[in-house]
């Protein structure tokens, strides 16, 4: 990695020398111009990139200090080095005080310079990868509130950790999200995806929309869009659409007003991808539009779709037939249970249809469009509960060469960890995020890797956290953070039993 630099001296043979005498790039730096005063150094600093300045400290009519003090105040990260002659040495404590990084006597011993510029281009290595460092803990903060928030892991929305991150809490909000397809002909390899979508995002959204993204799961990315009316969103959705690659639907929620909604606006979002599969000439599906068909928001609740699940994968016929008539019965007691029960079926054939394109090899879905006909053509709770068996029935052979418990699904709860490691992660979420009962997913993982979840997830964390502290100079509090550890105390009582030693003890012992 090469800094850039620019050196300053009023006296022509001076600057040549500096400039042509010294071989910069082997000690790391690029030579991005010269100056002869203060107004050409500036210039020169507005139009290309500079990270450190080295400047004589008496120039013609002006003084090096007087460059150094703008910087500090208009460019402070960069550095300065000041060439001073004897007896100038208030001068140097004056530069001191500006946040020099050093000065050296003229005439100019080479061999100091070059030590000088050696120890600057190490610190600005480091100081480099910690601004990194602290982007990327910005960031996995801000991806961890929206997908607590949105996921509900917490109870309540404290709108002071949002501001405290630089995220806007009002507004006209509408939350999209972006799925690929993991099964099927239109298979997306997920490795490099999010990033080409990230990117086309950047390309094709207009400079002037305001809003935030966020790695939301495995097979997904969301992002939230700040005061965008619905037809400015849908034009920009359209033109990524038509911009991005690879095959990916796309849900978006109705409008609402405050972050503390951010959790129903994800359900909306979600359940918008869900109907993309009725949408043959389109990907993009606004939840506004397909409300009325869903009548309610948990028809099939988390629980529920657990239990099917766990039916799916274990192949039970008999066991599916069952849950799904006791669920039908007890929505037929209600009132307006005709809604309710359309809704049941849809649900119940969206599930299914999920769960054999994420397991079964070859499964291309089945014509939900068609499905969805059907269904509301039956006009009374029994005929849709002898429509529901004969669909189950129908079902048998498909969910019989179905494949859920294959050692894809344990790499995929693993690459899951490693992108959400610094989140609250339970087996509990696992097991929604993968439509698997908490039991099995935990039976499974255990067989397929030889250890348990949680052994996993602390190992991936102190991996990262190892990793944080032998190469950036971050906090321990900092690291603890980005690992996903709340308590500094704790993540180091976890890091001593993993490592056998503190964090501070593990840092001194790689310098």
């Amino acid at each position: 990695m090469s800094f850039h630099l620019i050196i300053v001296d009023d006296e022509e043979a001076a600057l040549r020398g500096l400039a042509e005498y010294i071989n910069w790039d082997a000690i790391g730096y690029a030579l991005s111009g010269t100056a002869h005063t203060i107004g050409e150094a500036m210039d020169l600093i507005e139009h290309e990139p500079v990270d450190v300045v080295l400047t004589d400290i008496q120039l013609e009519d002006e003084s090096g200090l007087d460059l150094v003090g703008r910087l500090s105040k208009e460019y402070p990260r960069i550095r300065c080095v000041i060439l001073s002659g004897h007896g100038e040495f208030e001068y140097a404590r004056q530069a001191i005080r500006y946040g020099t990084f050093d000065f050296l006597t003229k005439p100019v011993q080479f061999d100091a310079l070059r030590r000088t510029f050696t120890q600057l281009a190490q610190r600005l290595q480091q100081d480099s990868q910690d601004i990194g460092m602290k982007k990327e803990y910005t960031e996995l903060k801000r991806a961890r509130f929206f997908n607590n928030l949105a996921k509900e892991v917490h109870t309540s929305f404290d709108p002071a950790v949002a501001l405290d991150l630089g995220i806007q809490t009002t507004g006209s909000l509408s939350l999209v999200r972006f799925r690929f397809e993991t099964a099927g002909p239109r298979t997306v390899p997920l490795e490099g995806a999010k990033h080409k979508l990230r990117a086309a995002m950047e390309e094709q959204f207009d400079p002037a929309a305001h809003y935030e993204m966020f790695n939301n799961a495995l097979n997904e990315y969301a992002v939230l869009f700040y005061n965008c009316s619905e037809t400015a969103i849908e034009s920009m959705l359209t033109q990524l659409e038509k911009a991005f690659p690879l095959p990916v639907s796309i849900g978006v929620s109705r409008v609402f007003h405050s972050l503390a909604d951010l959790s129903p606006a994800y359900f909306e979002a979600g359940k918008a991808l869900d109907y993309c599969l009725l949408r043959k000439n389109s990907s993009i599906v606004f939840y506004a539009a397909i409300q009325d068909v869903l009548y309610k928001r948990n028809i099939i609740s988390d629980e529920l779709a657990l239990e099917l699940n766990k039916a799916f994968a274990q192949k039970d016929i008999h066991e599916l037939l069952t849950i799904t008539q006791r669920e039908m019965d007890r929505l037929n007691r209600g009132r307006d249970s005709i809604n309710y029960l359309y809704s049941f079926c849809v649900e119940l054939q969206l599930l299914a249809d999920h769960f054999l394109r994420s397991y079964l090899p070859g499964y291309t879905g089945q014509d939900i469009a068609e499905a969805t006909r059907q269904i509301v053509l039956r006009d009374s709770a029994e005929a849709l509960c002898e429509y529901n068996r004969a669909y189950i029935l129908s079902l048998e052979k498909s969910i019989q060469q179905a494949t859920p418990y294959v050692s894809d699904t344990v790499q995929s709860i693993q690459r899951y960890i490693q992108e959400h490691y610094a989140e609250d992660i339970s087996l509990q979420a696992l097991a929604n995020q993968f439509f698997l009962h908490p039991n099995y997913l935990s039976q499974l993982f255990t067989e397929k890797t030889g250890r348990n979840f949680i052994d996993y997830l602390t190992q991936v964390r102190m991996e990262k956290a190892q990793g944080l502290l032998r190469d950036t100079g971050l906090r321990v509090y900092d690291i603890s953070q980005m690992v996903g550890y709340e308590s500094p105390k704790y993540f180091s009582k976890v890091f001593k039993e993993v490592t056998g030693c503190t964090p501070k003890e593990y840092r001194d012992r790689q310098k």
